[in-house]
C-alpha cells in the first residue's frame, strides 16, 4: 500500500490507479480463500480466540472502503483550477 501513497504522493495518479487495482485484486483473492478454505476450518475448531463473523464482517469493511476509494478516483485526480491530470 505505500507505494500506492508514494505514487499519489508525487502526482503519478495512473500508477496508483493501477497499484490500488492490483492490491484489490490480491487482497480479494486472500479474502475469498480465507473465507472459502480457512474460516470454514476455523468454525469448526473447538477453541478459537474470535468468531469466525468477526473476520468476515472485516472483510465486508474492507470491500466497502475500496468501493469508496474507487468511487471517490476521478475527484482525486483533479488539478486545482479544473484540469485533469
Amino acid at each position: 500500500m505505500f507505494l500506492h501513497q508514494e505514487c499519489l504522493m508525487v502526482g503519478a495518479f495512473e500508477v496508483a490507479r493501477d497499484v490500488l487495482c492490483e492490491y484489490r485484486r490480491l487482497i480479494v483473492v486472500h479474502m475469498e480463500h480465507e473465507e472459502g478454505v480457512v474460516l470454514p476450518v476455523y468454525a469448526r475448531a473447538k477453541t478459537t480466540r474470535w468468531p469466525a463473523e468477526m473476520f468476515t464482517g472485516q472483510h465486508k469493511k474492507i470491500r466497502a472502503l475500496l468501493d469508496r476509494i474507487e468511487q471517490a478516483w476521478p475527484d482525486w485526480t483533479r488539478r486545482p483550477g479544473g484540469a485533469d491530470a
